[in-house]
């Protein structure tokens, strides 16, 4: 009874320390809408854009021009370049890929763009989650290169992502051996 009991609280307690573990997606602050109409979020490829629209038109913003105070900030660290796609539009741009599978905490500083803000609106916080990269093949042809000599062949792939790949990185997935 006692070693049922024991492992029975092992168990539990394994249990509790990797659900404490995880993290959570925190729960976005709809009173922001007065100044965010739109924002990035949900599941993004690793190669997204991290992007703020503003509710309202900013007058004094040059469009296309690069924001050099840190407007953003995120958990796990990225490094990157703001600017201001238009008069409402805000884009964050990672100097690289984002690590796939990785939950992103967002804070948009929106007291660093608009002025007399409440200190509740100061910061804006959010998640976006990175896609997990797979792949699957879907059909493989082989086939001789000329009718009536089976010496060379040749083999045609059709692979599917579940995230965007260069060139180069859908090479790697693949080898081939005589």
């Amino acid at each position: 009874m006692k070693s049922q009991l024991i492992k029975l609280l092992t168990v539990s307690v394994l249990f509790a320390g990797l659900s404490a573990c995880k993290q959570k997606t925190i729960e976005v602050n709809q009173n922001f809408s007065r100044y965010i109409s739109g924002f990035t979020s949900g599941q993004i490829s690793t190669k997204a854009v991290i992007q703020i629209e503003l509710a309202e038109d900013q007058p004094q913003v040059e469009p296309f021009t690069e924001i050099k105070d840190k407007v953003f900030s995120f958990s796990p660290a990225v490094k990157g370049r703001v600017y201001w796609k238009s008069k409402r539009l805000i884009e964050f741009s990672p100097d690289e890929p984002l690590k796939e599978g990785t939950l992103y905490r967002v804070n948009f500083h929106l007291n660093k763009v608009l002025s007399g803000l409440d200190k509740e609106f100061r910061t804006f916080s959010f998640d976006v989650r990175t896609i997990e990269q797979n792949f699957a093949i879907e059909d493989a042809f082989y086939q001789p290169i000329r009718d009536n000599q089976n010496r060379w062949n040749a083999m045609s792939v059709e692979v599917s992502v579940a995230d965007a790949v260069t060139n180069n990185e859908a090479a790697e997935i693949f080898s081939a051996e005589l």
